[in-house]
């Protein structure tokens, strides 16, 4: 697997500030402070992708616990989708507007949209060669639900343990809807799964406010014991 925060090489640099200036992209302080918002990022992949992305997920915030929030729900939704997944701290990096971090991911979706990548499914991952297998999950299923179909073309369906035969056509019609049910299954279990991620990311905030909370009434204690110490 290809680490994602890493030194980019004089070429890859020189690619990506090529493929930048064609975006109007110049990672001064003040994109760096754009991109750090991950509203302005998923916006340039909507540009390449208006189907990944869904921008009503997605509200600008200035506080680095808002911002990071809004990447663990981008990363879920959209970044894996890609072939990446990124630890806690890339996204912390992300956040804080890190030249590197900005740098490392735009270098990635510069190859994605170059090499006309397809998002693949939360299961794979990017690879050493830089994410270059492409990978359709429609195409996929629709090759799985035709492989499985010709398997059973070479089924006898004359059942004479049980005394009674099926029609192909039947049997043909109760192995897609088999099939549809698995894929509404696997479908139900993904947002579960998401759900279950963004509760993660609400715990997480709620518990970072309550030792707020807490620092914050120890310091008012001892302020009041300093006082009534003056006094």
């Amino acid at each position: 697997m290809m680490p994602f925060n890493r030194t980019l090489s004089s070429e890859e640099l020189q690619e990506l500030n090529k493929w930048m200036s064609n975006l109007q992209i110049k990672l001064d302080n003040r994109t760096r402070r754009e991109l750090s918002d991950v509203v302005n990022v998923a916006q340039i992949i909507k540009n390449f992708n208006s189907k990944l992305v869904d921008m009503c997920c997605y509200k600008s915030h200035s506080s680095l616990a808002l911002k990071l929030e809004n990447w663990e729900i981008f990363n879920h939704k959209v970044l894996r989708k890609l072939g990446l997944k990124l630890s806690h701290n890339d996204l912390t990096q992300l956040a804080s507007g890190s030249l590197a971090a900005l740098k490392c991911l735009l270098y990635y979706l510069m190859t994605w949209n170059r090499d006309g990548l397809s998002p693949v499914s939360p299961s794979k991952r990017i690879s050493s060669t830089g994410g270059k297998k492409k990978t359709s999950e429609s195409l996929s299923g629709s090759t799985e639900l035709a492989a499985e179909q010709k398997s059973n073309e070479n089924v006898h369906l004359d059942m004479p343990e049980v005394g009674m035969s099926v029609p192909y056509a039947k049997y043909k019609q109760v192995i897609q809807e088999n099939y549809k049910k698995k894929r509404y299954l696997s479908s139900i279990s993904h947002k579960a799964k998401y759900l279950e991620s963004l509760m993660m990311v609400k715990e997480d905030r709620i518990n970072f406010l309550l030792e707020r909370i807490a620092a914050l009434a120890a310091l008012a204690d001892h302020n009041a014991k300093n006082c009534s110490q003056a006094d």
